[in-house]
């Protein structure tokens, strides 16, 4: 819930301040802080925030010879479906699709990122999406083995490998 509603529902400031939601950032140590609290006016920008700080990742550990691993969560097209506002209005189906385009941007400059750095050729990609087809209806609220195929669609490319790109 956000700051906003919490405090509709008559929260007391206390619990609002204990559970309000947080976009949280790792050191290097592995230590987390808090980096910004994750308000509906920071929604429209959070998408580009993970993709800057992906790319920012990966041409720095590009600098190295270690291997590395990068798991980029994004949040489109979660509910509430807010994309960032040069993607508003962009596509014919409303927010929803508009939230699809930013994701394929975003998306698109990571993997811009991957081919700069030079380690195209070395990278496996793994897409993951877990937004069941809307055609299909959940059997229950769980995860079945009927289920799975609808709710977790996914492409891999590791280039000169997977046959799409060799």
């Amino acid at each position: 819930m956000y700051r906003e509603s919490m405090q509709r529902s008559g929260m007391p400031e206390d619990v609002i301040g204990a559970t309000e939601p947080y976009v949280w950032e790792s050191e290097a140590d592995g230590t987390l802080k808090k980096a910004r609290p994750y308000t509906p006016e920071y929604r429209h920008e959070v998408e580009g925030d993970i993709a800057e700080a992906s790319v920012e990742f990966i041409e720095r550990a590009s600098k190295t010879t270690q291997p590395f691993f990068l798991y980029v969560g994004w949040t489109h097209t979660h509910y509430p479906t807010l994309p960032a506002q040069e993607f508003q209005g962009k596509s014919r189906i409303g927010a929803y699709g508009d939230a699809v385009m930013e994701l394929d941007f975003r998306t698109g400059q990571v993997l811009d990122a991957i081919k700069a750095a030079g380690n195209e050729d070395n990278t496996i990609v793994i897409w993951v999406s877990a937004t069941r087809r809307l055609r299909q209806p959940a059997r229950s609220t769980r995860a079945t083995a009927s289920t799975a195929p609808s709710a977790a669609s996914s492409a891999t490319r590791w280039k000169g490998r997977s046959a799409r790109w060799a």
